[in-house]
């Protein structure tokens, strides 16, 4: 199933925002939602993916497990400058840490891309989901938990605006945990037609606040604030909601 990236544009605009959207890419009103980052697992190390701005590969010492059926590279940094300061995010917990540790790597699952990384050394019980840049005192993690597509996500996703109509099985339907918010994931074509996903965030049965490039990760509440964390290609995308 493909949806037309234009017809796709004009449904997020003809659907009713309910709340100000504010996202990390310098949103449309309210505060700047603070830079938040995938915290990645591999060769039981943990890392915070930080970015794709890495100059070059080609001299880079990496090392991976070929042993392993996780393909991951990494390769050492130079200690940043300035140590970063974050907090860490998941189900179990929110705790602060401050690091310098650059290092490179090659996800194999979130990315095929280069990024900088922090290596973080987190207790091995924490389930961290994100990292968020700065030290919050208050905050508050609400997982996902997947769904069954019913006929009425189905007959949603059939509205004018889809052409053609979205394939029943390639949609999925999550909801946040302890609220009225579900999430309906889908597939769109990009410009180079690679398929990138694309999900839209509503009150249970309600008219969606908008759509959104990204697959959900989870709701963190910051101060009060809550943001929907959406990620794609290994980047994380907050929205303000």
């Amino acid at each position: 199933m493909r949806i037309a990236a234009a017809l796709v544009a004009t449904l997020a605009l003809s659907t009713s925002i309910a709340t100000p959207v504010a996202n990390a890419c310098g949103g449309d009103y309210g505060p700047r939602a603070p830079a938040m980052f995938l915290v990645a697992h591999h060769h039981a190390r943990t890392f915070v993916l930080l970015d794709k701005n890495v100059a070059s590969t080609e001299e880079l010492a990496w090392k991976a497990d070929r042993n392993s059926y996780d393909w991951t590279e990494i390769a050492a940094g130079t200690a940043f400058a300035t140590t970063r300061k974050l907090t860490l995010v998941g189900p179990d917990r929110s705790r602060r840490l401050a690091s310098a540790n650059h290092v490179f790597i090659k996800p194999a699952f979130e990315t095929r891309d280069a990024m900088n990384a922090l290596e973080i050394y987190p207790k091995t019980t924490d389930q961290t989901r994100i990292a968020i840049e700065g030290q919050f005192a208050t905050v508050v993690w609400n997982e996902i938990e997947g769904e069954p597509v019913g006929l009425e996500t189905v007959a949603w996703a059939q509205n004018p605006g889809f052409s053609p109509p979205p394939d029943p099985q390639s949609l999925s339907l999550t909801k946040v945990v302890g609220t009225d918010l579900e999430l309906i994931t889908t597939w769109t074509s990009s410009s180079d037609r690679t398929p990138q996903p694309w999900t839209y965030v509503r009150p249970a049965g309600a008219k969606p606040y908008g759509g959104y490039s990204g697959t959900p990760v989870g709701l963190v509440t910051l101060d009060g604030v809550r943001y929907m964390v959406l990620v794609n290609d290994g980047l994380v995308r907050p929205i303000r909601i």
